[in-house]
């Protein structure tokens, strides 16, 4: 049995932590692409996972759905970051 949020501000907070988790996962290594489907608040947190995954050399790839029922993101490496554990800097 799935656990139902109590609230909107508990869904958004749980999508929040799945997004945060997802560019984690993709700037470490862990994954080469993540995709989140489904999101009930993603045209919400679609800014905020950009500016995210912007500091961690991760690509966050929108998807709109037909129905316009909530959002779908995808995650993954962009090629112009330096691979994960090798800073930006070379000094």
């Amino acid at each position: 049995m799935r656990a139902v949020p109590n609230s909107a501000a508990d869904q958004l907070a749980r999508e929040m932590r799945l997004v945060e988790s997802a560019i984690a996962m993709v700037a470490t290594g862990g994954a080469p692409r993540v995709h989140l489907g489904g999101l009930a608040f993603g045209d919400t947190l679609v800014e905020h996972a950009r500016a995210v995954a912007a500091r961690c050399g991760v690509r966050v790839v929108p998807a709109w759905g037909i129905d316009e029922a909530g959002l779908d993101l995808g995650f993954e490496r962009d090629v112009d970051a330096p691979p994960p554990g090798q800073g930006g800097s070379n000094g």
